[in-house]
Protein backbone atom coordinates (compact mmCIF):
# COMPACT_ATOMS: atom_id res chain seq x y z
CA UNK A 1 0.00 0.00 0.00
CA UNK A 2 1.37 3.58 -1.18
CA UNK A 3 2.27 5.48 2.29
CA UNK A 4 0.22 8.02 1.07
CA UNK A 5 -2.42 6.22 1.18
CA UNK A 6 -1.46 3.96 4.55
CA UNK A 7 -3.89 5.84 6.97
CA UNK A 8 -7.15 4.96 5.25
CA UNK A 9 -7.93 1.78 6.45
CA UNK A 10 -7.34 3.24 10.31
CA UNK A 11 -10.18 6.34 9.33
CA UNK A 12 -12.57 3.54 7.52
CA UNK A 13 -12.28 1.16 10.23
CA UNK A 14 -13.18 3.85 13.23
CA UNK A 15 -15.66 5.42 10.85
CA UNK A 16 -17.06 2.11 10.20
CA UNK A 17 -17.35 1.59 14.42
CA UNK A 18 -18.97 4.78 14.67
CA UNK A 19 -21.29 4.17 12.00
CA UNK A 20 -22.22 1.12 14.07
CA UNK A 21 -22.82 2.84 17.07
CA UNK A 22 -24.87 5.26 15.73
CA UNK A 23 -27.30 3.30 13.95
CA UNK A 24 -27.57 0.83 16.94
CA UNK A 25 -28.34 4.39 19.16
CA UNK A 26 -30.54 5.93 16.77
CA UNK A 27 -32.47 1.80 17.02
CA UNK A 28 -32.44 2.33 20.80
CA UNK A 29 -33.48 6.38 20.84
CA UNK A 30 -36.64 5.54 18.61
CA UNK A 31 -37.74 2.30 20.65
CA UNK A 32 -37.60 4.27 24.08
CA UNK A 33 -39.50 7.16 22.51
CA UNK A 34 -41.70 4.53 21.15
CA UNK A 35 -42.07 3.01 24.48
CA UNK A 36 -42.01 6.33 26.29
CA UNK A 37 -38.80 5.59 28.47
CA UNK A 38 -36.49 8.22 29.42
CA UNK A 39 -33.26 8.40 27.26
CA UNK A 40 -30.17 10.63 26.22
CA UNK A 41 -27.32 9.97 24.17
CA UNK A 42 -24.50 11.87 22.77
CA UNK A 43 -23.56 9.61 19.83
CA UNK A 44 -26.86 8.42 17.47
CA UNK A 45 -27.11 10.86 13.96
CA UNK A 46 -23.04 12.99 15.00
CA UNK A 47 -21.55 9.34 15.01
CA UNK A 48 -23.03 8.27 11.85
CA UNK A 49 -22.02 11.95 10.18
CA UNK A 50 -18.87 11.70 12.03
CA UNK A 51 -18.57 7.87 10.62
CA UNK A 52 -19.16 9.07 7.37
CA UNK A 53 -16.60 11.31 7.14
CA UNK A 54 -14.02 9.10 8.06
CA UNK A 55 -14.74 6.69 5.37
CA UNK A 56 -14.19 8.97 3.02
CA UNK A 57 -10.93 9.51 3.85
CA UNK A 58 -10.99 13.11 5.69
CA UNK A 59 -8.05 13.68 7.53
CA UNK A 60 -9.26 17.68 8.20
CA UNK A 61 -13.04 15.71 10.38
CA UNK A 62 -10.59 12.87 11.95
CA UNK A 63 -8.79 15.88 13.52
CA UNK A 64 -11.74 17.31 14.78
CA UNK A 65 -13.13 14.37 15.58
CA UNK A 66 -10.01 13.04 17.90
CA UNK A 67 -10.53 16.42 19.59
CA UNK A 68 -13.96 16.24 20.52
CA UNK A 69 -13.35 12.75 21.85
CA UNK A 70 -10.42 13.57 23.88
CA UNK A 71 -12.96 16.77 25.59
CA UNK A 72 -15.69 14.06 25.88
CA UNK A 73 -13.03 11.25 27.36
CA UNK A 74 -11.77 14.12 29.84
CA UNK A 75 -15.38 15.45 31.10
CA UNK A 76 -16.77 11.74 31.45
CA UNK A 77 -13.17 10.02 32.76
CA UNK A 78 -13.85 13.71 35.64
CA UNK A 79 -16.85 12.54 36.63
CA UNK A 80 -16.61 8.73 36.99
CA UNK A 81 -13.83 9.70 39.20
CA UNK A 82 -15.60 12.06 40.99
CA UNK A 83 -18.74 10.23 41.09
CA UNK A 84 -19.28 10.69 45.02
CA UNK A 85 -19.94 14.47 44.59
CA UNK A 86 -22.56 13.72 41.47
CA UNK A 87 -24.36 10.65 43.14
CA UNK A 88 -24.71 9.86 46.78
CA UNK A 89 -22.60 7.06 48.17
CA UNK A 90 -25.46 5.09 49.98
CA UNK A 91 -27.75 5.62 47.33
CA UNK A 92 -24.79 4.11 45.04
CA UNK A 93 -24.24 1.00 47.48
CA UNK A 94 -28.08 0.55 47.71
CA UNK A 95 -28.71 0.30 44.13
CA UNK A 96 -25.23 -2.04 44.13
CA UNK A 97 -27.51 -4.09 47.12
CA UNK A 98 -30.71 -4.53 45.55
CA UNK A 99 -30.32 -4.29 41.58
CA UNK A 100 -26.72 -5.94 41.03
CA UNK A 101 -26.98 -6.98 37.72
CA UNK A 102 -28.53 -3.50 36.60
CA UNK A 103 -25.28 -1.51 38.62
CA UNK A 104 -22.90 -4.34 37.15
CA UNK A 105 -24.38 -3.72 33.35
CA UNK A 106 -24.29 0.23 34.01
CA UNK A 107 -20.43 -0.14 35.32
CA UNK A 108 -19.36 -2.19 31.95
CA UNK A 109 -21.17 -0.15 29.67
CA UNK A 110 -19.30 2.90 30.88
CA UNK A 111 -15.74 1.04 31.66
CA UNK A 112 -16.51 0.28 27.75
CA UNK A 113 -17.89 3.86 26.61
CA UNK A 114 -14.59 4.93 28.08
CA UNK A 115 -12.55 2.81 26.60
CA UNK A 116 -14.28 3.72 22.91
CA UNK A 117 -13.18 7.41 23.58
CA UNK A 118 -9.66 6.28 24.07
CA UNK A 119 -9.55 4.03 21.14
CA UNK A 120 -10.53 6.81 18.70
CA UNK A 121 -8.50 9.00 19.80
CA UNK A 122 -5.34 6.57 19.86
CA UNK A 123 -6.36 5.82 16.42
CA UNK A 124 -7.26 9.13 15.06
CA UNK A 125 -3.86 10.48 16.28
CA UNK A 126 -1.35 7.77 15.72
CA UNK A 127 1.65 8.46 13.77
CA UNK A 128 0.56 7.13 10.19
CA UNK A 129 -2.16 9.62 10.60
CA UNK A 130 -0.64 12.75 11.59
CA UNK A 131 2.12 12.12 8.92
CA UNK A 132 -0.40 11.77 6.60
CA UNK A 133 -2.18 15.11 7.92
CA UNK A 134 1.27 16.57 7.40
CA UNK A 135 1.21 16.43 4.01
CA UNK A 136 -1.77 17.69 3.23
CA UNK A 137 -0.73 20.90 4.67
CA UNK A 138 -3.98 20.11 7.47
CA UNK A 139 -3.59 21.69 10.60
CA UNK A 140 -2.68 19.68 13.52
CA UNK A 141 -5.18 20.27 16.49
CA UNK A 142 -3.22 19.79 19.81
CA UNK A 143 -5.63 17.64 22.48
CA UNK A 144 -3.88 19.58 25.47
CA UNK A 145 -6.76 22.67 25.05
CA UNK A 146 -9.66 20.18 25.09
CA UNK A 147 -8.46 18.16 27.76
CA UNK A 148 -8.18 20.33 30.24
CA UNK A 149 -11.58 22.11 28.83
CA UNK A 150 -13.05 19.25 29.66
CA UNK A 151 -11.46 18.76 33.39
CA UNK A 152 -12.34 21.99 33.95
CA UNK A 153 -15.85 21.76 33.33
CA UNK A 154 -15.82 19.05 35.83
CA UNK A 155 -13.70 21.45 38.38
CA UNK A 156 -16.44 23.91 37.71
CA UNK A 157 -19.81 22.19 37.97
CA UNK A 158 -19.01 19.49 40.64
CA UNK A 159 -19.34 22.58 43.26
CA UNK A 160 -22.21 23.81 41.74
CA UNK A 161 -23.74 20.48 42.10
CA UNK A 162 -22.51 19.74 45.50
CA UNK A 163 -23.80 23.50 46.43
CA UNK A 164 -27.26 22.96 44.99
CA UNK A 165 -28.07 19.55 45.65
CA UNK A 166 -27.43 20.45 49.64
CA UNK A 167 -28.79 23.59 49.23
CA UNK A 168 -31.75 24.73 51.55
CA UNK A 169 -34.03 24.23 48.41
CA UNK A 170 -33.02 20.03 48.49
CA UNK A 171 -33.25 20.30 52.12
CA UNK A 172 -36.85 21.20 51.59
CA UNK A 173 -38.07 19.39 48.83
CA UNK A 174 -36.18 16.24 50.75
CA UNK A 175 -38.53 16.98 53.86
CA UNK A 176 -41.59 16.96 51.55
CA UNK A 177 -40.17 13.86 49.52
CA UNK A 178 -40.25 12.78 53.33
CA UNK A 179 -43.68 13.19 54.22
CA UNK A 180 -44.75 11.69 51.47
CA UNK A 181 -43.25 8.10 51.31
CA UNK A 182 -42.86 7.61 55.57
CA UNK A 183 -40.10 6.68 57.60
CA UNK A 184 -37.18 4.30 56.75
CA UNK A 185 -35.70 6.51 53.98
CA UNK A 186 -32.74 8.00 53.03
CA UNK A 187 -33.27 10.67 50.61
CA UNK A 188 -31.10 12.31 47.77
CA UNK A 189 -32.28 15.27 45.77
CA UNK A 190 -30.93 14.25 41.92
CA UNK A 191 -32.41 16.65 40.04
CA UNK A 192 -33.77 20.29 40.36
CA UNK A 193 -34.71 22.83 38.66
CA UNK A 194 -37.09 26.68 38.81
CA UNK A 195 -39.32 27.47 36.85
CA UNK A 196 -40.97 31.22 36.78
CA UNK A 197 -44.98 31.95 36.64
CA UNK A 198 -47.19 34.37 36.96
CA UNK A 199 -47.47 33.43 40.74
CA UNK A 200 -44.04 33.56 41.51
CA UNK A 201 -40.98 31.71 41.19
CA UNK A 202 -42.03 27.22 41.28
CA UNK A 203 -39.15 24.21 42.15
CA UNK A 204 -39.87 21.06 40.60
CA UNK A 205 -37.12 18.82 42.44
CA UNK A 206 -36.71 14.83 41.74
CA UNK A 207 -35.88 13.48 45.31
CA UNK A 208 -35.12 9.84 45.43
CA UNK A 209 -35.57 7.90 48.50
CA UNK A 210 -33.72 4.36 49.65
CA UNK A 211 -33.76 2.10 52.48
CA UNK A 212 -32.81 -1.41 52.14
CA UNK A 213 -35.07 -3.21 49.69
CA UNK A 214 -36.05 -0.43 47.16
CA UNK A 215 -35.32 2.70 45.37
CA UNK A 216 -38.02 5.17 44.54
CA UNK A 217 -38.35 8.29 42.69
CA UNK A 218 -40.43 10.99 43.93
CA UNK A 219 -41.33 14.56 42.33
CA UNK A 220 -41.93 17.35 44.42
CA UNK A 221 -42.82 20.94 43.58
CA UNK A 222 -43.25 24.02 45.93
CA UNK A 223 -43.31 27.16 45.62
CA UNK A 224 -40.12 29.44 46.34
Amino acid sequence: MNDDSAYLPILRRVGLVLIVIGVLDVGVMIYCIIHRVRYSSSFNVFAIIAGIFLMRGSLRAAGVIATMASFMLAVFLGITLAWPIFLSPGLAFAALRIYPMKSLAYVIFLTAFLGFLFWVVRQLRCEIVLAATKRSATDIRSLTGPILAGAAIVLILAPIMRSTLRSDRAKRAEQIAAGEVGNGYSFCVTSMKTVRTSRGKTATAVVTAWNDHEIRQIQVNFDE
